[in-house]
Protein backbone atom coordinates (compact mmCIF):
# COMPACT_ATOMS: atom_id res chain seq x y z
CA UNK A 1 0.00 0.00 0.00
CA UNK A 2 3.18 2.26 0.18
CA UNK A 3 4.16 1.58 -2.93
CA UNK A 4 4.99 4.98 -5.35
CA UNK A 5 2.71 3.61 -8.08
CA UNK A 6 0.03 3.26 -5.49
CA UNK A 7 -3.48 4.76 -6.63
CA UNK A 8 -5.82 6.46 -4.16
CA UNK A 9 -8.96 6.10 -6.10
CA UNK A 10 -8.61 2.08 -6.02
CA UNK A 11 -9.96 0.14 -3.27
CA UNK A 12 -11.50 3.46 -1.42
CA UNK A 13 -14.87 3.70 -0.88
CA UNK A 14 -16.37 5.49 1.58
CA UNK A 15 -13.09 5.27 3.56
CA UNK A 16 -12.58 7.60 5.85
CA UNK A 17 -8.66 7.55 6.14
CA UNK A 18 -5.64 5.81 4.49
CA UNK A 19 -2.16 5.15 5.51
CA UNK A 20 0.54 5.77 3.17
CA UNK A 21 3.50 8.06 3.14
CA UNK A 22 2.53 11.41 2.95
CA UNK A 23 4.03 13.42 -0.34
CA UNK A 24 3.27 16.27 -2.66
CA UNK A 25 2.06 14.31 -5.02
CA UNK A 26 -0.69 12.20 -2.60
CA UNK A 27 -1.59 15.94 -1.58
CA UNK A 28 -2.87 16.37 -5.05
CA UNK A 29 -4.61 13.18 -5.87
CA UNK A 30 -7.15 13.36 -2.49
CA UNK A 31 -10.29 11.80 -3.26
CA UNK A 32 -13.69 13.79 -1.20
CA UNK A 33 -13.70 10.29 0.58
CA UNK A 34 -10.98 10.83 2.26
CA UNK A 35 -10.70 12.87 5.23
CA UNK A 36 -7.63 11.67 7.19
CA UNK A 37 -4.18 10.63 5.97
CA UNK A 38 -2.07 8.85 8.62
CA UNK A 39 1.83 9.22 7.40
CA UNK A 40 3.84 5.28 7.31
CA UNK A 41 7.11 7.48 8.20
CA UNK A 42 6.57 9.04 11.34
CA UNK A 43 3.96 7.71 14.44
CA UNK A 44 1.12 9.88 14.97
CA UNK A 45 1.41 12.04 12.15
CA UNK A 46 -1.22 12.83 9.72
CA UNK A 47 -3.08 14.92 7.50
CA UNK A 48 -6.71 16.18 8.22
CA UNK A 49 -8.93 17.14 5.58
CA UNK A 50 -11.86 19.45 6.13
CA UNK A 51 -15.54 19.41 3.77
CA UNK A 52 -14.80 21.52 0.57
CA UNK A 53 -16.11 25.33 0.97
CA UNK A 54 -18.23 26.97 -1.18
CA UNK A 55 -15.03 27.11 -3.86
CA UNK A 56 -14.77 23.32 -3.59
CA UNK A 57 -11.46 23.92 -1.61
CA UNK A 58 -10.65 21.49 0.92
CA UNK A 59 -8.56 22.86 4.34
CA UNK A 60 -5.92 20.54 4.92
CA UNK A 61 -3.81 20.80 8.54
CA UNK A 62 -0.68 18.69 9.41
CA UNK A 63 -0.97 16.92 12.83
CA UNK A 64 0.90 15.18 15.39
CA UNK A 65 -0.86 12.79 17.89
CA UNK A 66 1.05 11.99 21.00
CA UNK A 67 0.78 11.33 24.56
CA UNK A 68 3.10 12.26 27.61
CA UNK A 69 3.35 9.59 29.83
CA UNK A 70 2.29 6.58 27.53
CA UNK A 71 -0.79 4.18 27.10
CA UNK A 72 -2.82 5.74 30.28
CA UNK A 73 -2.19 9.37 29.72
CA UNK A 74 -3.73 11.93 28.15
CA UNK A 75 -4.25 12.25 24.43
CA UNK A 76 -3.19 14.91 22.58
CA UNK A 77 -2.73 16.64 19.15
CA UNK A 78 -0.44 19.10 17.77
CA UNK A 79 -1.25 21.82 14.59
CA UNK A 80 1.95 21.98 12.48
CA UNK A 81 0.56 23.97 10.18
CA UNK A 82 -1.63 24.13 6.78
CA UNK A 83 -0.74 22.48 3.98
CA UNK A 84 -1.44 26.04 1.72
CA UNK A 85 1.60 27.22 4.12
CA UNK A 86 3.95 24.33 5.06
CA UNK A 87 4.92 21.24 2.73
CA UNK A 88 4.65 17.72 4.17
CA UNK A 89 9.09 17.98 4.76
CA UNK A 90 8.49 21.22 6.70
CA UNK A 91 5.98 19.54 8.79
CA UNK A 92 7.45 16.06 8.90
CA UNK A 93 10.90 18.54 10.23
CA UNK A 94 8.53 19.89 12.73
CA UNK A 95 7.33 16.79 14.24
CA UNK A 96 10.41 15.06 14.70
CA UNK A 97 11.31 17.11 17.59
CA UNK A 98 8.51 17.34 19.26
CA UNK A 99 8.47 13.36 19.43
CA UNK A 100 11.87 12.98 20.72
CA UNK A 101 10.71 16.05 23.98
Amino acid sequence: MCDKSFDLTLGVRKMASIKVKLTESVLKNIPLEITKINDTEISGFYLNIGKANKEGKRSQVYYLYYRLGGRGSKERRLALGNSSVITVSEARQLAKPSLSD
